[in-house]
């Protein structure tokens, strides 16, 4: 897997290599793409990298950015914030890798 200097220069490349679509976060069982109106499953959905960057808004946060597949072979990316610290009244959502490469919700 490559390693990229900064998040912008991972999404330039990632877009190079085709993962053209941006995933969203829907609920908590789905991922949507507004630019083909779907609406994914997370069982559908294979994690084929990740790269993490430190925050530049907010100090000790990070950065996370996914390069994503679907079962049916479309590419996009997923931008996700994770902070080290969480509030008890609203927990921040975060996804995690289980080792079957599928994608996770967790809050």
């Amino acid at each position: 897997m490559k390693t990229y200097s900064s998040l912008n220069t991972a999404i330039y490349d990632l877009r190079k290599r085709g993962y053209r679509l941006n995933f969203f976060h829907h609920q908590n069982d789905f991922l949507i793409s507004l630019a083909l109106g779907l609406k994914i499953p997370f069982k559908d959905i294979i994690i084929e990298e990740t790269h993490s960057f430190p925050s530049v808004h907010q100090k000790g946060s990070m950065s996370i950015l996914y390069a994503l597949t679907t079962k049916d072979g479309t590419k996009g990316i997923l931008y996700d914030f994770k902070e080290n610290t969480q509030s008890k009244d609203q927990p921040i959502p975060s996804f995690t890798i289980m080792q079957t490469h599928h994608l996770h919700l967790s809050i």
